[in-house]
């Protein structure tokens, strides 16, 4: 971790108590320059590890330890970073053989393999200096390396950064060749100070390319006294929300794209009908319903809708309603109200049917959600079991089937399976005091008490709660109990 030509070169000081025989450089840092804040090697900045690590800041402030042998004896075990020499992120992704050897304990960290093999290895080591790049990029150093007269990183801390070499990741120092405080640090021979504007300009670079394991935080701050050499720019990375105006060695910012036209909502053509048949597609060749014993196709409250605006309805919801077994047929008042007559066990029968022939209920269902609701206490408050139509799962007569929503109202999982017709036309007859709960059973013997009791079918777009149209009606039931 120590380097000794580099604590001189930054420490004049300590160069001239060395050179009186005072002490060895290694000797002033153990005794003095840790506790000083003096970086050992450009592999631990001490002020850049307090700056990033307020809880180590406020440690040493009280002088309960240094920033150096915090991270020695924890700071590489937790993930800190020790400098913008050593990013632990990019290290291991760039080096899985380093990930499997740490994580089966042969090194008690990613930073202990690093100092021990690392640094004299082609080894990518943070997003702005790539010692495997570094070799590639400068042949004669590769050349020196492979020789043993020195390593990728003390080729650069000695002489590589003052010459304008390419540091791998799309990083050069030759960009830096006008920038006057990339100059100020060469001249200085602080290769920390270099690396600190580097880092600052880098992720700018129209060349730069975030290694694995480094991604360019959106906060990064925008630039402003760069001097770039000639024409060169810099550009936005993606991530970046750049300025409404940029110094004019960025590169122009494309207009953004326009926002584009939100879709237009749907519109549906929805025709109400009082007490009228249902559509033909809906009736069998008699004019009889496919559910029951002959049961008549009329007095229904009908709503038809058309979707695609062509002029054509494409779906056809309707209730209706009669006495249990028959004969009294119910004609629904123009508000949808049916007064039950007396002594009548009231059924509500509702019909479902696609309009269009080349389009079954089963399709339909993408396009949409049907639900049937029934009320179950009769009075002007309002409490639903409510159905939602699915496709027929048996191959039954009819095309859909109806599942029972979660509710609180009655016990057990219920299904309506046994919905009458074709592919395109589904239909139910159901005792309306099947779905008053006695004592949380449905589909019980006992007879519908008084009240007004709102039965409503409804379409709705598919996925939301959106109601393209309904069809309601309302079974006034007299108070006296019926059978």
């Amino acid at each position: 971790m120590f380097n000794e030509t580099y604590y001189l070169r930054m420490n004049p000081d300590v160069a001239v108590a060395v050179e009186q025989g005072r002490f060895t450089a290694q000797q002033h840092f153990e005794l003095y320059g840790k506790f000083e804040n003096r970086s050992p090697s450009p592999f631990f900045d001490p002020v850049m590890y307090l700056q990033a690590n307020p809880d180590v800041a406020a440690a040493a402030q009280s002088g309960l330890i240094n920033p150096f042998d915090h991270f020695m004896t924890y700071g590489q075990n937790e993930g800190r970073s020790p400098s913008l020499f050593f990013n632990e992120a990019v290290y291991l992704a760039s080096s899985p053989d380093v990930a499997a050897a740490v994580e089966a304990g042969l090194f008690s960290s990613p930073f202990e393999h690093f100092l021990l093999h690392g640094q004299n290895e082609a080894r990518n080591i943070s997003p702005f200096f790539d010692l495997a790049g570094y070799l590639d990029a400068n042949p004669d150093v590769a050349d020196a390396v492979r020789a043993g007269s020195t390593t990728a990183f003390d080729h650069f801390i000695n002489h590589g950064f003052e010459e304008g070499r390419d540091l791998g990741n799309g990083v050069s120092l030759a960009r830096f060749a006008n920038d006057p405080q990339a100059l100020e640090a060469i001249e200085a021979g602080d290769v920390t100070a270099l690396m600190g504007r580097v880092a600052e300009i880098a992720p700018f670079l129209p060349t730069f390319t975030p290694p694995e394991g480094y991604e360019i935080p959106a906060d990064t701050p925008i630039p402003t006294d760069f001097v770039p050499v000639g024409d060169e720019k810099l550009v936005i990375p993606p991530g970046i929300e750049a300025p409404d105006e940029l110094p004019p060695y960025f590169e122009d910012q494309p207009d953004p794209d326009p926002e584009p036209e939100p879709e237009p909502d749907p519109v549906y053509d929805v025709v109400n009908l009082h007490n009228v048949p249902l559509d033909d597609v809906a009736l069998q060749p008699g004019g009889t319903m496919w559910v029951g014993s002959s049961n008549p196709g009329s007095n229904f409250q009908v709503t038809r809708i058309d979707h695609d605006q062509d002029g054509e309805h494409d779906l056809e919801i309707a209730l209706g309603g009669q006495g249990r077994f028959g004969p009294e047929i119910y004609v629904p008042e123009v508000d949808g109200t049916i007064n039950v007559p007396a002594g009548n066990d009231p059924v509500f029968k509702f019909s479902v049917a696609s309009l269009n022939e080349d389009v079954d209920l089963g399709a339909l269902l993408a396009t949409y959600d049907i639900r049937l609701q029934v009320d179950t206490l009769g009075s002007e408050e309002t409490s639903f079991i409510t159905l939602k139509a699915e496709a027929d799962s048996d191959g039954s007569s009819g095309a859909l089937d109806w599942g029972f929503l979660p509710s609180s109202l009655y016990t057990g999982d219920h299904e309506l399976s046994d919905d009458q017709g074709t592919d395109f036309v589904s239909q139910n007859i159901q005792r309306l005091s099947w779905y008053q709960p006695q004592d949380g059973e449905l589909f019980h013997g006992e007879a519908v008490q008084g009240g007004a009791y709102t039965v409503r079918l409804e379409v709705l777009e598919k996925g939301t709660v959106n109601v393209v149209g309904a069809s309601e009606v309302v079974f006034n039931v007299p108070s006296a109990d019926v059978v």
